[in-house]
C-alpha cells in the first residue's frame, strides 16, 4: 500500500516509459500504426496525409499506449483490471469509466503539456510539423475534407511547447527524419543520415538508429572523419542532445 502512494512506482506499474526519448518514440509510432491499419476517429483528418487532430491523443490513443506516455496520477482498481486485459488495454482511453478520466486527469492541462513536452520532441526531429487551416488557394498542405475539419493547411513556423495559449490544433506526420551522433556533444553533434519514417517499422529503427547514436562510442570510431559527418549547430539539435544524452533517457523501467 505504501508503494503504491508513490507516484513513480503507480505510473510504472501501468507501463509508465521512465526515458523521454522511449516515450516520444512510443508516441511517434503509435500514430503512425493508427495511420497503417485504419481507423475510425474523428481526429484523424487525413491517413494519406497524415494529418491528426490534437484530441486525438487524449481520445483515441490505445489505453495501454497512453499511460505509456503519460504517467498515471493513481492507483485504480478498475484501470490495473483494464491493463491486464489483452483486448480491453487496446480500446480507446476515452473509453474508460468517467471516475478514471477524472482521477487521472485525462484530456486536462497537465495531459495536454506531457504530450505537448514530447510533441516538441518530435518537432525538434522534423518528423512532425504543427499545422493551422489555410484559406490560400496555394496552401502547402492540401487533403480530402473529413467532418467539420478544414481542407488546407500551413506550417507553424516557430513553434514551442511553451506557448500553449496558441497550441497547435493540427499535426503532420513527416516521411524522413535526420540523426546526429549524440554521444559526440551536447551542442554540435556531427550529423549521421537521414532515414526514411514511413512506416511504423521504418520508424522503430530510426529511433534505433537515436539509441545507437545517443549511446556507442564505437559507432563514433567507426564514422567521424567520413565526409557526411558534418557538425550541426542550430538551438532545437542542441536542445534533441542534450534530452538524449540524459541520463535515463532510454531507460524502459
Amino acid at each position: 500500500e505504501v508503494l503504491l502512494n508513490e507516484k513513480s512506482t503507480v505510473a510504472q506499474l501501468y507501463g509508465f516509459l521512465p526515458g523521454k526519448a522511449l516515450r516520444a518514440r512510443e508516441l511517434h509510432t503509435t500514430i503512425l500504426t493508427a495511420f497503417e491499419e485504419g481507423t475510425d476517429s474523428a481526429y484523424v483528418v487525413s491517413s494519406e496525409e497524415r494529418i491528426i487532430c490534437t484530441p486525438f491523443f487524449y481520445n483515441d490513443l490505445p489505453v495501454s499506449k497512453y499511460f505509456s506516455v503519460v504517467s498515471a496520477l493513481t492507483y485504480d482498481e478498475e484501470l490495473t483490471k483494464v491493463l491486464a486485459d489483452e483486448q480491453k488495454k487496446n480500446m480507446p482511453v476515452k473509453d474508460l469509466p468517467a471516475h478514471v478520466h477524472t482521477s487521472m486527469g485525462i484530456g486536462r492541462a497537465r495531459c495536454r503539456a506531457r504530450l505537448f513536452d514530447l510533441l516538441e520532441v518530435l518537432y525538434d526531429l522534423k518528423v512532425v510539423t504543427p499545422l493551422t487551416a489555410s484559406s490560400t488557394d496555394d496552401a502547402p498542405v492540401k487533403c480530402i475534407s473529413r467532418g467539420d475539419h478544414p481542407r488546407a493547411f500551413e506550417p507553424i513556423v516557430g513553434w514551442n511547447r511553451h506557448n500553449q495559449r496558441n497550441a497547435p490544433t493540427y499535426w503532420q506526420f513527416g516521411k524522413e527524419g535526420h540523426v546526429y551522433m549524440w554521444i559526440v556533444s551536447d551542442s554540435t553533434p556531427p550529423f549521421w543520415k537521414t532515414l526514411p519514417v514511413n512506416t511504423s517499422g521504418e520508424a522503430r529503427a530510426f529511433w534505433d538508429s537515436h539509441q545507437t547514436a545517443s549511446e556507442s562510442v564505437e559507432l563514433v570510431d567507426r564514422t567521424i572523419g567520413h565526409d557526411n559527418a558534418t557538425a550541426a549547430g542550430d538551438a532545437t539539435v542542441a536542445r534533441l542532445a542534450r534530452c538524449f544524452r540524459r541520463s535515463g533517457a532510454w531507460n524502459s523501467e
